[in-house]
């Protein structure tokens, strides 16, 4: 197992603020498009999770990188 190295979170949607929920959709909106179609998302309320399978190990890592280099910009 794995796991994600700490890092700054630089860029997000307030949590338990009465606004918060307003600005996720805008935060939201782009995954599909950013994500181009080699993975799934799924959004409910205010979560996101996205789907990313395949059968190769070093294919998976290597196409998750790229998934996620493409949220990060």
């Amino acid at each position: 197992m794995t796991s994600s190295d700490w890092g700054v979170i630089k860029h997000g949607v307030p949590q338990g603020s009465i606004l918060g929920p307003l600005p996720f959709p805008l935060f939201a909106n782009d995954l599909s498009e950013t994500i181009n179609g080699k993975s799934k998302e799924i959004l409910f309320a205010d979560d996101n999770n996205i789907i990313y399978t395949n059968s190769n190990l070093e294919d998976f890592k290597n196409g998750i990188k790229i998934c996620f280099e493409s949220i990060n910009k």
